[in-house]
């Protein structure tokens, strides 16, 4: 298993003077769970997408199993980044139309262009894990609590090393972010995959091992526990 590791990593854009993140040393071992925690506007997204390789940086390195994803070509990430990370959003971006299975089975179906009996089960059999059984049933359809539950099924179809997710419990109930928050974090630590989330949800950062605060792009403290902070 590979661990994440930055070093003098700085992010600047054109209509701000400062740096919008900026970090000088962090790493994060395999199969931890951390919460990137943090004001809005503090740079928990831009890490996020920098980790992913859905930005680059203006100079540093993001290392992982002694590739550094910030010197990749776009081309190169989006390859890393599919073969190594599976990610979710609050907005859930699932495709309508197609029922919860075939939105898990989309990334199969990219790579491989055909799906497998095998693909299909596992697809069922992570569904099922998330206590989500109407598999067949239409995204249109699903609560946003459901829609959720499809999305990690889908960040997970791929047997990532390292799952990223912003803010995955924003647009819940209170009620369906503590069991997709309970449910994400166990099928990680069940795994082994390493966990790094963006979020204001104070019981998503309690289940979390470590938590890091960032101010102003820059790490304000970093803990190993995030009841710390709840």
């Amino acid at each position: 298993m590979a661990n994440l590791s930055i070093r003098n990593l700085e992010m600047r854009v054109s209509c701000f003077p400062n740096p919008i993140l900026q970090l000088e040393k962090l790493k994060i071992l395999a199969g931890e769970q951390v919460a990137i925690i943090g004001p809005s506007g503090c740079g928990k997204s831009t890490l996020l997408n920098l980790v992913s390789g859905l930005l680059k940086p203006t100079s540093g390195e993001i290392e992982w199993d002694k590739n550094n994803i910030a010197s990749l070509s776009p081309a190169e990430q989006d390859k890393w980044r599919f073969q190594h990370a599976g990610m979710i959003m609050q907005d859930f971006y699932l495709t309508p139309g197609l029922s919860a299975i075939e939105n898990v089975l989309l990334p199969i179906s990219f790579l491989y262009w055909t799906v497998s009996n095998e693909h299909y089960q596992k697809a069922k059999d992570l569904l099922l894990s998330l206590n989500m059984p109407n598999v067949d049933t239409n995204v249109e359809h699903l609560s946003r609590g459901e829609k959720q539950r499809v999305a990690i099924a889908r960040a997970l179809i791929m047997n990532p090393k390292i799952l990223i997710a912003d803010e995955p419990t924003a647009s819940l109930d209170v009620e369906n972010g503590h069991k997709i928050s309970e449910l994400l974090t166990a099928l990680c630590k069940e795994q082994n995959i390493t966990l790094l989330v963006a979020t204001h949800d104070p019981y998503l950062i309690g289940l979390m091992k470590r938590c890091i605060r960032l101010e102003n792009g820059r790490i304000a403290s970093d803990k190993q526990d995030g009841l710390l902070y709840v």
